[in-house]
């Protein structure tokens, strides 16, 4: 599994959903973004890095029993209900989810900062 395709599909999923205008219009710097939160998550201690890694291949792979595929392949409308799956179960999953988002909502607006400074 890539990470990075995880990273990537879950960062635009998150984005696009608080974000939606700005998204569609083209103005979304997903690589970039991404790249930022697989940096934070590769600069986090090893007790906690590894862990983030785990949950990641997990949320990739719960995909499959119900979508027959990986989160990463689904079109946005699947991905979107895996995201709410995931917000409504266990503590660790909500955790999972509000940790992405967070880093992929802060990083889209330091872009859009970036962008505007340019």
């Amino acid at each position: 599994m890539s990470a990075h395709e995880t990273i990537s599909a879950l960062t635009y999923a998150l984005i696009r959903d608080a974000c939606p205008a700005h998204a569609e219009a083209g103005e979304f710097p997903q690589n970039r973004v991404s790249n930022f939160i697989e940096g934070q998550v590769s600069r986090m201690p090893d007790h906690l890095r590894l862990p983030m890694r785990v949950l990641l291949w997990a949320f990739d792979w719960s995909a499959l029993p119900s979508t027959g595929s990986r989160f990463h392949r689904l079109p946005h409308s699947r991905r979107k209900s895996r995201i709410e799956a995931w917000k409504s179960g266990m503590g660790v999953q909500r955790d999972f989810v509000k940790f992405y988002e967070n880093l992929a909502i802060f990083g889209w607006h330091v872009e859009r900062y970036e962008r505007g400074r340019a």
